[in-house]
């Protein structure tokens, strides 16, 4: 089973706070029958900007840990997108991305209006 929203990443936004917790988030995930999980750290310009590659980078240390540890799950790269009027100019700077090995994004819509582009 995939996991595609997750905050699954210690110390960035509002998810896991230490890697103890992320290992245990891990622990039950695999016991719930998730083999693989999307880490989607929030991305909202001017808020929380996790950047696409830097995600990649703290996802591959991620991976190594859990290699270390004996824990199979893959966790691969991805973002929770909010849409606003800068979706695109962040997409086309490279910022943002869709889900690793997709064409899809994981997006966060405004709960209160629709951005103008």
């Amino acid at each position: 089973m995939i996991d595609i929203h997750s905050h699954i990443l210690p110390n960035i936004d509002d998810g896991s706070k230490s890697f103890e917790i992320t290992f245990n988030m891990l622990e039950i995930a695999k016991k719930d029958g998730i083999d693989i999980i999307y880490a989607t750290p929030h991305y909202i310009t001017g808020f929380y900007e996790n950047i696409f590659e830097e995600v990649s980078e703290k996802v591959d240390e991620l991976n190594s840990l859990l290699c270390e540890k004996g824990i199979d799950i893959r966790i691969l790269p991805g973002q929770e997108i909010f849409i606003d009027n800068y979706t695109l100019k962040d997409f086309e700077e490279g910022k943002i991305r869709p889900l690793s090995g997709t064409s899809y994004m994981l997006v966060e819509l405004p709960m209160d209006n629709l951005p103008e582009n």
